[in-house]
């Protein structure tokens, strides 16, 4: 089959990350089996991967800023982006602290956060709840809220 010829060059080819997603969410293999576990010690080798691991604060909290080019939002991405497993102490720390710390959410974005968030446009929330909904925490009850906000702008419209 064509597809499969496409997906063996895919895997020969590609990027760790990649090859990581392919192998876990199209062709369903464990994350335990070795090949995977070997790929995700080659995406947490990463430069980047590293680098953002590098801006982990004691609890948690990634960089200064909580949006912008070296922040929260900018770590967590760059972790999901890349394959970083969920479950990496560095990312669910994130996570943890992004989900209990509203406090921050000024950072790197300042007062036109929470007005955006007050006209129903968008703000620090919605980003707050995209990350984490990025991340695969999408149940937590301030992203549903966000997506509420977000249906009820797409019906306003």
């Amino acid at each position: 089959m064509v597809e499969d010829s496409v997906l063996n060059e895919i895997l020969e080819r590609a990027c760790p990350y990649i090859k990581y997603r392919i192998r876990l969410e199209l062709m369903n293999q464990p994350r335990l089996e070795t090949l995977i576990l070997d790929l995700q010690r080659q995406i947490l080798d990463d430069p980047a991967v590293q680098e953002v691991f590098s801006w982990r604060q004691p609890d948690g909290w990634l960089a200064w800023d909580f949006h912008g080019y070296q922040s929260t939002e900018a770590g967590i991405r760059l972790l999901c982006e890349k394959s970083a497993d969920p479950c990496h102490s560095v990312l669910c720390a994130a996570l943890q602290v992004l989900a209990r710390e509203t406090g921050r959410l000024a950072r790197g974005i300042g007062k036109v956060g929470r007005i955006l968030d007050q006209c129903g446009l968008g703000g620090s929330q919605t980003i707050r709840a995209v990350v984490s909904a990025y991340a695969g925490s999408e149940d937590r009850p301030f992203v549903k809220e966000q997506i509420d906000v977000a249906l009820g702008a797409f019906r306003a419209v």
